[in-house]
């Protein structure tokens, strides 16, 4: 006989439909009936209740987060109080990132270390967006510009509006498909992408004084994803010395191109203000007449925005980092 798991009846939120998705992966409970009711009776006689109920406690299987009170977090470094499925995941988060790495790379070998680390960048990347919007915080602190209407809770919520009884039926699984999409698809970019530029983004940041004397300018002698890896060195760093020496450009080789290119980083990951863009003087101008500005031979281009700064060596491109230090 299959079990039931319980959740909230009404409209359906981006937090019970993950915590859907998640407990799909994992042994226990992919294979339970999932139940929409505010019924404490029925409630009761549930295996696993999670985002109604009023209780949180892992030892009988409840994962309320609205009851007076509740205060829990991912870790005691962070400070975003956890929805249903950011409690579902800090419970159940290495095996559900393991069995997900099973189905994306069958033949694949991750080590525990390897899973934690994996298991809190998946948190930090999309988990933790769904933990603020459900418990109606911003993504900044000030007036936000504008509002979007695109990214995944949005577009869960919308799927409420067509019907009621099986029709809302249909639409709550069809968010549970939408989501398992993306968070697949977000487990496979950390895994293929972010997993693999660690050590080659470690390597480099661990050189950078060789470069300049404040650790501004970071060398890369291969492609990789530097930025979802940056921002965490940076920080372990920090915490061990006290002193968050901030790096201010990264250089990499365009293999398409045949140059060298150097990307100003940003204030904060996901944000589109640098830290330092490139020299004003230099922005929007290509060739010789950014050799002659800037005095360095080699020079091809700095975009308009100052993000961006490419030169057909890679001496040449360190100086460039360097002057703009």
């Amino acid at each position: 006989m299959k079990g039931i798991i319980g959740t909230h009846a009404s409209n359906f939120h981006c937090d019970d439909v993950t915590g859907c998705v998640f407990l799909k992966f994992t042994d226990e409970y992919k294979h339970h009936r999932v139940i929409r009711t505010l019924n404490q009776e029925e409630l009761n006689k549930c295996d696993l209740v999670f985002d109604v109920g009023g209780v949180y406690d892992p030892s009988i299987n409840r994962f309320d987060h609205h009851q007076r009170g509740f205060n829990e977090t991912y870790s005691p470094q962070h400070t975003i109080t956890l929805s249903a499925c950011g409690l579902l995941f800090k419970h159940f988060g290495e095996e559900i990132v393991k069995n997900v790495i099973a189905l994306i790379d069958p033949f694949g070998s991750v080590t525990e270390e390897q899973i934690c680390w994996l298991k809190l960048k998946i948190y930090n990347t999309f988990v933790l967006p769904i933990d603020a919007g459900d418990n109606g915080i911003d993504p900044s602190p000030t007036e936000l510009l504008f509002r979007d209407s695109t990214n995944l809770p949005s577009r869960v919520a919308k799927l409420n509006a067509k019907g009621y009884g099986m029709m809302r039926l249909e639409q709550f699984l069809k968010a549970q498909e939408l989501v398992k999409k993306e968070f697949i698809e977000c487990v496979s970019s950390i895994y293929f992408r972010t997993l693999p530029s660690f050590e080659p983004t470690r390597l480099a940041f661990c050189k950078r004084f060789e470069y300049d004397s404040e650790g501004r300018v970071m060398v890369l002698n291969e492609k990789c994803s530097w930025r979802d890896c940056l921002t965490e060195l940076e920080d372990e760093e920090a915490s061990k010395n006290g002193i968050k020496k901030e790096v201010l450009y990264v250089i990499s080789h365009d293999d398409t191109r045949g140059q060298w290119g150097c990307i100003a980083t940003s204030l904060s990951p996901g944000s589109f203000k640098m830290r330092k863009p490139f020299p004003q003087p230099w922005r929007g101008l290509r060739d010789k007449e950014l050799e002659d500005v800037c005095k360095i031979k080699g020079a091809i281009f700095t975009h308009n925005s100052g993000f961006l700064a490419c030169n057909a060596t890679q001496e040449g491109m360190i100086k460039m980092a360097q002057l703009a230090a």
